[in-house]
C-alpha cells in the first residue's frame, strides 16, 4: 500500500502504520514511499525529511525518477558504460548529469544534486531530522508542512510547495523565530534568522529551519 500523491504529508505516517512499517518496537525503520509532487526538489526534500530511514535509488541525487540509467556525464552513453555501441534507452528521461551539477559554472540554486547534500548533511547533524516526532502543520495551499521533535532537542521545521506561491506561518507552540538550515527558492540563505509567522513559500520552494528557543521574559 503506497501513496501515489501526497496532498496530506500525513498520509505517508498513516501508510507505514497500516503496514506495520512505522512500529516503534523494531530497531530501524524503512520508509520507501512512492509519491511525485510533480517537483523534484519537493520530492527530494520529504524524502530525507519525513521519518524514517530514507531510500535514495540511484539517479534520486540529481533529479531522476525510479528506474533510470545513471546520468554520469555528457558522453553518448552517459558515462554508464565504456561501450562503444551502447546508447540510452528512448525512454530514459534526461536530466542535467552529476558532472554538469557540480561544475563550478551550474547554477547552485537550480541544482537537485547540491540539494541532496545539503539535505542529508542536515539530516546527519539534526537528531530530530533522524527520529522525532512528525508534527503536521496547517500551511495553506498546496505546502506541506511539518515539525519533527525530539526530546529536548531543538524541532526542525519543514515546508515544500509544489503548487502555486503561498504565504503562512509556519510557527508552532512558543517557537516563533526559526534559523535557516536548507531552502531553495526562497530568499534566504543558511544561517539566517527568520520570522516562522509570515514565510513566503514560492512555487517549488524547499525551506528547512532550525526553531529557536523563544526568548526568556
Amino acid at each position: 500500500m503506497m501513496c501515489v500523491l501526497v496532498t496530506e504529508i500525513n498520509c505517508v505516517l498513516e501508510t507505514l502504520e497500516n503496514t506495520g512499517m512505522a512500529n516503534d518496537d523494531l530497531p530501524w525503520k524503512v520508509v520507501d514511499v512512492n509519491y511525485d509532487l510533480g517537483n523534484p526538489a519537493c520530492n527530494l526534500a520529504l524524502r530525507l525529511t519525513i521519518p524514517g530511514t530514507p531510500i535514495v535509488a540511484s539517479g534520486t541525487e540529481i533529479g531522476l525518477a525510479a528506474g533510470g540509467f545513471m546520468i554520469w556525464n555528457d558522453t553518448k552513453a552517459s558515462g554508464f558504460t565504456n561501450k562503444v555501441n551502447w546508447t540510452m534507452p528512448s525512454s530514459q528521461v534526461m536530466v542535467d548529469s552529476v558532472l554538469a551539477q557540480k561544475s563550478a559554472g551550474y547554477d547552485a540554486g537550480s541544482s537537485i544534486y547540491s540539494l541532496f547534500k545539503d539535505l542529508a548533511a542536515v539530516r546527519a547533524e539534526q537528531r530530530s531530522l533522524q527520529w522525532g516526532e512528525f508534527l503536521p502543520l496547517t500551511f495553506g495551499g498546496q505546502v506541506q508542512a511539518f515539525v519533527r521533535e525530539a526530546d529536548k532537542i531543538d524541532p526542525v521545521v519543514v515546508a515544500v510547495n509544489p503548487g502555486d506561491d503561498h504565504a503562512g506561518s509556519l510557527e508552532y507552540g512558543d517557537f516563533t523565530r526559526g534559523e535557516v538550515l536548507v531552502t531553495r527558492g526562497l530568499d534566504l540563505a543558511p544561517g539566517d534568522e527568520v520570522d516562522l509567522n509570515a514565510v513566503f513559500m514560492p512555487s517549488g520552494g524547499v525551506f528547512v529551519a532550525k526553531m529557536m528557543e523563544p526568548e526568556k521574559p
